[in-house]
């Protein structure tokens, strides 16, 4: 059984429904990787994995649980990211990871678990890491934290202890094109896109197909420019 439905790292997929299959989910994980390789959406997959109706150790999908992870609607899932603060500086403060806890350590709405994504924990506090802390030293049973870092050396290693880290490399040039491809984009621009994006389907999209198209014929031009002479390689 898989979690099929982020595109690559099946290692990381498989290591996580292996645990769920065993119920030997820890209480808590640390996803590390290059910003918009898929980290997020596999955290969202394990949540509804863990909160399906079905419980089927993969999420089905089609259940009222499954469908809610993600919004606002499911009353044992939260998010717990960034505010704005008067500087404009977006950080996770420290009343968000208390009121954080109190939410995990309440009885849950729906059967017996809940399930929570910190997202980008690298922009927790000091402050807040060690509210957040205390709250990984002894979770409540039935309950799933993930954390998601960009730069997880921004987390103090006594956070980091108490999470089981999870690494996520670079996709592959044909898994970001298929990424892509999945968010509607025509194969050629999603073929162009994928070989200048370095391994991330996120760094990809947010610009749009045309845009990459362009940055694709003006490196396809200076190259061959290049090849004929006609260019230096300065």
């Amino acid at each position: 059984m898989s979690l099929g439905g982020v595109v690559g790292h099946a290692p990381q997929r498989e290591l996580l429904a292996r645990a769920l299959a065993r119920g030997a989910v820890h209480p808590a994980y640390l996803f590390t990787g290059l910003p918009g390789v898929g980290k997020r959406l596999l955290a969202l997959e394990l949540a509804r994995a863990w909160l399906c109706h079905a419980e089927m150790g993969a999420p089905c999908g089609a259940c009222p649980s499954c469908r809610a992870v993600g919004g606002d609607a499911h009353p044992d899932w939260l998010l717990v990211a960034p505010e704005k603060e008067k500087e404009k500086r977006k950080s996770i403060g420290v009343e968000q990871v208390r009121n954080f806890g109190a939410w995990l350590w309440q009885t849950p709405a729906r059967g017996s678990r809940k399930a929570a994504l910190i997202d980008p924990a690298d922009a927790l506090t000091a402050e807040a890491a060690n509210a957040l802390l205390k709250t990984l030293e002894e979770p409540p049973p039935g309950r799933v934290v993930v954390l998601v870092a960009s730069r997880p050396g921004a987390l103090p290693p006594t956070v980091r202890s108490r999470c089981q880290q999870v690494a996520f490399g670079p996709l592959a040039e044909e898994e970001v094109a298929e990424v892509l491809r999945r968010n509607g984009w025509p194969a050629q621009a999603a073929r162009q896109a994928a070989a200048l994006a370095d391994g991330s389907p996120g760094a990809a999209l947010t610009r749009d197909a045309k845009a990459w198209q362009e940055s694709a014929e003006t490196v396809r031009s200076l190259l061959e420019a290049l090849a004929r002479g006609e260019r230096g390689a300065a």
